[in-house]
C-alpha cells in the first residue's frame, strides 16, 4: 500500500471537510516516519492505538492514529455520539459490524463509521492486522480513539481476545 493511495482515500472523507469547515491548523509540516508515533515513540502491538497526527496539529478537527491488532482481538460494541469513525486497512482481515450489519474488510478498504452508530471489529485472520483511523471532531487525541477498548480493571487498557462479539 503506497503513502498516496492512502492519502487520497483519506483526503476525500475527513481532511477536505475539515478545512472546508475552516478549522485552524498547524503552521508547519508535520512527517512521522513508518513504525513511529507522533511524538517519536515506536508503535507495538500493545493493545491501543498510536497517534500519527494530533489534534493540536489539525485545531481540533480529526486525528489520525494507526493500530496493530493481533489475530482474534477487537473491541466491544460501542457508541460515539460526538465523533465519526473512519479506518482504511493496510494489512489483515477484519469483521466491522456497525448498525448491526457485518462487513467483512481486507486490506486497501475502508469503511466510516457515522457519529452514533453502535459498533465494534474484529481482527479474524490469523496474523497482526493494521489499520489507520481517523476520528472526525476527535477533541483529545487517544482518550477518545481508546475510548472503546475496555479497562482490564488495572487501569490499563487493552483488547481481549473474543471479548469483541464478533464471531
Amino acid at each position: 500500500m503506497t503513502r498516496r493511495r492512502l492519502l487520497q482515500a483519506s483526503t476525500a472523507s475527513v481532511i477536505l471537510p475539515a478545512i472546508t469547515r475552516g478549522a485552524t491548523t498547524t503552521s508547519q509540516t508535520l512527517v512521522v516516519a513508518d513504525g513511529l508515533d507522533r511524538w517519536g515513540d515506536r508503535i507495538t502491538a500493545r493493545g491501543f492505538p498510536w497517534v500519527k497526527v494530533s489534534s493540536k496539529d489539525t485545531g481540533g478537527a480529526w486525528t489520525m492514529f494507526e493500530s496493530p491488532v493481533s489475530p482474534q482481538f477487537g473491541v466491544p460494541l460501542h457508541i460515539h455520539h460526538h465523533m465519526e469513525e473512519s479506518f482504511f486497512i493496510l494489512e489483515g482481515e477484519f469483521l466491522f459490524e456497525v448498525d448491526g450489519r457485518r462487513h467483512p474488510i481486507t486490506a486497501g478498504t475502508s469503511v466510516l463509521i457515522p457519529r452514533g452508530s453502535p459498533h465494534r471489529f474484529k481482527n479474524t485472520g490469523t496474523v497482526t492486522g493494521r489499520f489507520i483511523g481517523l476520528c472526525r471532531a476527535s477533541g483529545s487525541d487517544g482518550r477518545v480513539c481508546r475510548s472503546a477498548i475496555p479497562d482490564d480493571g488495572g487501569g490499563s487498557k487493552q483488547r481481549r481476545k473474543d471479548e469483541s462479539g464478533v464471531r
